[in-house]
């Protein structure tokens, strides 16, 4: 399968941050004795699609709340395309298209009513000087509503909804889309068509894309950069395939027989450094133990089939991050 996901990674981690469009530095926020939000400090580079990744109730939403200027932060900083953006300032946030919690629709109108209505609340009057109804064809065009432009919103599909979220989000043609829990709720098919969309616009519109999920497999396949948030506070963040490559390393072994390699195995490795899994064994050892580990097998006898590295998952890395958390 053909990897669709952007490379991000800098070639140098101490490179100019000329190119960040949105940063917040000791973001937080406090409801009382609760705090949602603690000293969040996350980068999101141009072109980004950048994965807001964390179980419901991590701080996600809050978070991009603030950044939108819909809650106050009780500490911290935000930063949106070189300008302080300070609570209370709709112009300091120029350039941020979103829906947060879900898109916001009236069911009683139709999808193009829907985008003259809503669309300039969230515009400058100049993106919305040129807003007609070409623009608004153009737009539902580009997020597969065209041919359902006059239904009541009221009988669309939840995937079509989302849709219509995103059209609104791009109808005042932001550099920057902050979308909160886009699949949320979604079968396989309508997952699929959301991330093929933020794709497409991410490579022909050159957007840069906030995405929050507590879908990990999701955040997999769509995201380049992440940020890893756990009871309020952003445990991890960076390229996604450095955060991975930097998990935990294992070895697969293949080889027969199971009695003999266990031996082998115990005279090399501490007890828990190994288990069985289905047919072979994983083996917690840096991957360049493979040459070693293979010739001790051989000599012992054992027949190997295979010694292959197994890449950490998301998932993998997320447990490891947040494991034993506060």
């Amino acid at each position: 399968m053909l990897d669709t996901r952007p490379n991000l990674a800098d070639p140098d981690p101490d490179m100019s941050n000329a190119n960040v469009v949105l940063s917040t530095l000791g973001l937080t926020k406090q409801f009382g004795a609760l705090t949602a939000v603690s000293d969040a400090s996350l980068t999101v580079r141009d072109g980004d699609i950048y994965g807001l990744l964390g179980l419901n109730g991590a701080g996600k939403t809050t978070t991009l709340r603030m950044v939108l200027g819909l809650l106050r932060p009780t500490g911290g900083t935000i930063e949106v395309l070189g300008r302080a953006a300070t609570f209370g300032s709709p112009r300091a946030r120029r350039g941020l298209g979103a829906f947060i919690e879900g898109p916001a629709a009236f069911g009683q109108l139709t999808a193009r009513e829907n985008l003259k209505l809503l669309a300039p609340l969230g515009a400058s009057a100049e993106a919305m000087g040129t807003f007609g109804r070409e623009a608004m064809d153009h737009l539902l065009e580009e997020v597969g509503l065209a041919e359902v432009a006059q239904r009541r919103v009221r009988t669309f599909s939840l995937g079509m909804r989302q849709r219509l979220g995103i059209a609104l989000a791009l109808a005042p043609s932001p550099q920057i889309v902050i979308l909160d829990e886009p699949t949320n709720g979604l079968d396989p098919r309508g997952i699929r068509d959301i991330r093929e969309l933020i794709l497409r616009l991410n490579a022909e519109r050159g957007l840069t894309f906030v995405v929050s999920s507590h879908l990990l497999h999701e955040i997999e396949n769509l995201c380049g950069r992440v940020g890893i948030m756990h009871a309020g506070r952003l445990v991890d963040e960076g390229p996604l395939e450095d955060l991975m490559r930097e998990g935990v390393q294992t070895l697969r072994v293949e080889a027969t027989p199971r009695d003999r390699v266990a031996a082998v195995l115990n005279e090399l490795y501490p007890a828990d450094a190994w288990r069985e899994v289905g047919s072979g064994v994983e083996v917690t050892v840096g991957l360049d133990a493979a040459p070693a580990l293979c010739d001790a097998l051989v000599g012992a006898g054992v027949r190997v089939s295979a010694i292959v590295p197994h890449r950490p998952s998301l998932e993998d890395l997320f447990i490891a991050r947040t494991e034993g958390a506060p």
